[in-house]
């Protein structure tokens, strides 16, 4: 979401600026404000000395006398005048990058914003997001990119997201994160294959297994929750997809298990059932993550306001449609 500077300052003019002192245009505007050292050093809280030594840079940086004495006050030499305006706006640009960020209206924003979702998410809250942007802001594109918790800190660090949705692990010290909603889990399956639209712990933990893995492992969160039981589930097969699940469950005996959004979206969808586990598992908490350095950005900040909206809207309304 960043926009490219068509100017550019070369080595010489870098080399010369930060010969100059900022504060000394500070000063200069003042002078032409007040035309008296004394009424310039109140303005700006410093004492008469200062602004009288300011002058003196001030007069070697523009190769002018900018002030001379008439009376108690200070006559603004010709160069003086030609400069005023050129200063002003300087200062004016300065103080509006500084102190006072873009305004943003994302109704008339034209920018492409990338979005880090695992296709879970983009299943479940990807719809909801675009159709809030086409009312919001018609004119800002999204680009969803795959990520999951292997990779999200490098795709955030590199500027390959500007924010990403997933269950985060242990993320860098200069991301940031907000938690979105708070999920259960449960069980994928083909309930013409079991004669049942529900499984008890018998039912799941003697069922062959298969799961969504992104680092290529067969066990999980689930696994060691059973293990603090003294029992142990089968997991025969992985993907890296939850769009996969319902074609290998479908016509089989194979059990899928997954978080209740999607689980419960794919069952609706695909003629399958989903049903919580019978046994009780932590919650998992999906995150909306950012780089520190977009903070504050105004963009940004709508991004992730609008994100935040639609997940919530997305998980409350499938919990009502599904159950």
């Amino acid at each position: 979401m960043q926009q490219k500077l068509s100017l550019q300052l070369d080595d010489a003019a870098i080399k010369r600026l930060t010969s100059i002192d900022l504060n000394l245009l500070v000063v200069f505007s003042a002078l032409m404000k007040d035309r008296s050292v004394t009424l310039a050093a109140r303005r700006l809280f410093v004492g008469q000395p200062a602004v009288s030594a300011s002058l003196k840079r001030l007069r070697v940086l523009f190769g002018d006398p900018l002030f001379v004495k008439e009376g108690r006050g200070l006559v603004a030499t010709e160069r003086a005048v030609q400069i005023q305006l050129m200063v002003q706006e300087v200062l004016v640009q300065i103080d509006s990058i500084a102190f006072t960020p873009p305004p943003f209206n994302p109704a008339l924003a034209r920018l492409t914003v990338r979005v880090g979702l695992s296709d879970d998410y983009e299943i479940v809250f990807l719809p909801e997001i675009i159709r809030a942007l086409s009312c919001e802001a018609p004119h800002v594109r999204l680009v969803a990119r795959p990520i999951s918790h292997t990779d999200v800190c490098d795709r955030l660090d590199s500027d390959e997201v500007d924010v990403a949705i997933s269950v985060f692990g242990e993320l860098r010290t200069w991301h940031r994160s907000q938690i979105l909603y708070e999920q259960g889990y449960g069980c994928l399956f083909d309930p013409s294959m079991w004669n049942k639209d529900k499984l008890s712990l018998d039912d799941y933990v003697g069922s062959r297994q298969l799961l969504v893995t992104f680092d290529g492992a067969l066990e999980g969160k689930i696994d060691r929750v059973l293990a603090g039981q003294n029992l142990r589930r089968v997991v025969d097969h992985g993907t890296t997809r939850f769009a996969t699940l319902p074609y290998l469950v479908k016509g089989t005996k194979l059990v899928a298990s997954l978080p209740e959004l999607i689980g419960k979206r794919l069952a609706r969808t695909h003629a399958l059932s989903y049903c919580p586990l019978d046994f009780v598992v932590p919650p998992g908490l999906p995150r909306m993550a950012w780089h520190s350095r977009n903070d504050t950005d105004p963009a940004n900040l709508w991004l992730r306001s609008l994100i935040a909206k639609c997940v919530q809207n997305a998980a409350g309304g499938i919990a009502i449609a599904d159950f």
